[in-house]
């Protein structure tokens, strides 16, 4: 069942119709109660397709709406170099705090250069019931280059006789 209203205690049974044996009686009458998960946050940068210049990208969304019957707990975020999520590069479940809506990758070595990432996130409360993921196919491109690494000569250091000219 699709489209239930969250936070609903609701009742169900089933008879089998028809066929040659007929009609059958109802079965024993069973009950659950739907969640009521935050709802799905919004993600706002960067955007599809967007190309990205560092190594430390700052993700943005709009915070997720909770249920008065219930308690938020975190974020979740993940990014991978697929659609499907299936080992992502990024998952980061610490994300507790509703209205701090951003999250800067901190490892600068996590993301490789010239590569098409997707992102995604969703919200959770304290019953460990979460929204859905957001949209599947937020991607951007990583074309961030990390800077030359300077060998010689040394950082402060005194460079040989005249004419001076150092190898750099």
């Amino acid at each position: 069942a699709t489209g239930l209203p969250a936070g609903t205690l609701l009742y169900w049974r089933v008879q089998a119709l028809g066929g040659k044996y007929g009609t059958r009686p109802w079965s024993e009458t069973y009950s659950f109660t739907t969640a009521t998960p935050p709802g799905k946050p919004t993600e706002l940068l960067p955007e599809p397709n967007t190309l990205v210049k560092t190594f430390t990208p700052t993700f943005t969304w709009q915070p997720s709406n909770v249920p008065e019957s219930t308690t938020f707990k975190n974020y979740q975020i993940q990014v991978s170099t697929t659609s499907t999520y299936t080992a992502p590069v990024i998952n980061d479940d610490n994300l507790t705090q509703q209205y701090v809506t951003t999250y800067t990758v901190q490892a600068a070595d996590a993301l490789v250069p010239m590569t098409k990432y997707y992102w995604r996130l969703r919200a959770c409360n304290t019953a460990l019931q979460c929204s859905g993921w957001t949209p599947a196919a937020t991607n951007f491109i990583l074309v961030a280059i990390q800077p030359p690494t300077l060998l010689t000569p040394a950082n402060g250091s005194t460079v040989g006789v005249y004419p001076f000219s150092p190898t750099l």
